[in-house]
């Protein structure tokens, strides 16, 4: 599964470095041996589900909102589909994406609240 990883470290703890190097600057104190890690693909696997999917959401508010706001502008009906669904929706599932789908990188939190 996609969420196996928490999104938090992407499995960096079992992951083997590409190649690793030695460093012997005792003067600086960066003695010791690096490890280069390659870009992991599941973060951006999971970036690009996770921006569909809120460009789905996106979508089909921007439809709803041709459909009943637009034609109907000025009415009661019109304010009640904007302040009686689509804000309520808007400010809520986000809210409700984040939990349900336990994300836990602060970057995709950010990107599925706004």
């Amino acid at each position: 599964m996609i969420w196996d990883a928490k999104l938090i470290d992407f499995g960096t703890k079992d992951r083997q470095p590409a190649f690793t190097f030695d460093v012997s600057a005792q003067f600086l104190s960066l003695e010791g041996t690096y490890g280069f890690f390659p870009p992991n693909p599941g973060f951006y696997v999971t970036g690009t589900i996770l921006l569909l999917l809120q460009g789905i959401i996106s979508v089909g508010l921007a439809v709803i909102m041709h459909r009943f706001i637009i034609p109907y502008r000025g009415s009661p009906f019109a304010f009640l589909v904007g302040f009686g669904f689509i804000i309520p929706f808007a400010m809520y599932v986000p809210f409700y994406l984040v939990r349900s789908l336990d994300v836990r990188n602060k970057g995709f939190t950010l990107s599925l609240n706004n």
